[in-house]
């Protein structure tokens, strides 16, 4: 299994490995499958869930509060959190939004705060565009998730498991602050 920033990183590297043992089907974050050799039977890492993934649900939004957005970086330069703060920053301030930033947290404690939002803006980031296990895991726990997902594109939702891809996906694609900003606000606006 080859998933995040790892296999982008070294993607020939462990494609040679793969190789060299015989491995014929590597799972590998929907993200990653452009990096995959073209004869490689490649699976995504993940598995929908018919439902949340244990632990808190979140809850439908239940005005008139602000929608609660989410942003939880593992790597803020690799997240582009930058951006992503300067987007989200004075619709906080304007009191449109309640800003959640997520550091230093458990598992646990992360999915807990993920859990009291409404979304989640991933990342914007040319080198990741695409959906890991964190827009996944807020997916499951019924956020929608804001990212960019330049790199995921109709090859890698084919191969989802059948059935999974039968749905629209709760995915804003962005792919800079100005877009994270249209898209925040339009949810905002239209919270339902």
């Amino acid at each position: 299994t080859h998933a995040g920033s790892a296999y982008r990183t070294a993607a020939d590297l462990f494609n040679e490995a793969d190789r060299r043992r015989g491995f014929e089907v590597r799972f590998i974050g929907l993200d990653s499958l452009r990096l995959a050799p073209n004869d490689a039977t490649v699976r995504p890492h993940i598995s929908p869930a018919p439902g949340p993934i244990g632990g808190p649900t979140a809850p439908s939004y239940r005005g008139p509060r602000p929608i609660r957005v989410a942003h939880a970086p593992s790597n803020r330069a690799s997240k582009g959190t930058t951006e992503i703060l300067r987007a989200l920053k004075p619709l906080a301030e304007a009191r449109r939004i309640d800003l959640d930033l997520i550091e230093g947290a458990t598992f646990d404690q992360c999915s807990a705060r993920l859990a009291a939002c409404d979304v989640l803006v991933d990342q914007i980031s040319p080198e990741v565009g695409g959906i890991g296990a964190l827009a996944v895991e807020a997916m499951s726990l019924g956020l929608a998730v804001v990212t960019d997902a330049r790199h995921v594109g109709v090859d890698a939702w084919l191969r989802l498991p059948a059935g999974a891809a039968a749905g629209a996906a709760p995915i804003v694609d962005v792919q800079d602050a100005d877009s994270v900003t249209r898209a925040v606000l339009e949810m905002a606006d239209q919270p339902d």
